[in-house]
């Protein structure tokens, strides 16, 4: 078997070829583990997106408490109007907002 030029072309050529498209699967491979890196990260800031959520609606119940029983202790000293219009409604939203958890 002789080995021209030619045949050392066209190994060349093979060998490129071959490198290209193994290349192109490693790259590949790469995105993909990307993005099932990118599927976990966003799974944990959803998981930490509810749990600061629930606890600034923790936090919300408690300052809705603290204005209602602020807004009773100024009506049993006098203050009507507004604060008893206030009152009411808060009163009325923490009702609505009570009947809605039991029902989930």
């Amino acid at each position: 078997m002789n080995i021209t030029v030619e045949t050392i072309i066209t190994l060349s050529k093979i060998i490129g070829a071959a490198g290209i498209i193994l290349g192109v699967i490693a790259a590949f491979i790469k995105w993909l583990s990307k993005q099932e890196k990118q599927s976990l990260d966003i799974e944990k800031l959803h998981k930490c997106h509810d749990e600061d959520l629930k606890s600034v609606q923790e936090e919300l119940c408690v300052v809705n408490y603290a204005v209602l029983a602020s807004l009773d202790a100024l009506i049993q000293r006098g203050y009507g109007g507004n604060v008893a219009e206030a009152h009411g409604k808060l009163q009325k939203h923490i009702n609505n907002k009570a009947h809605k958890q039991k029902g989930e």
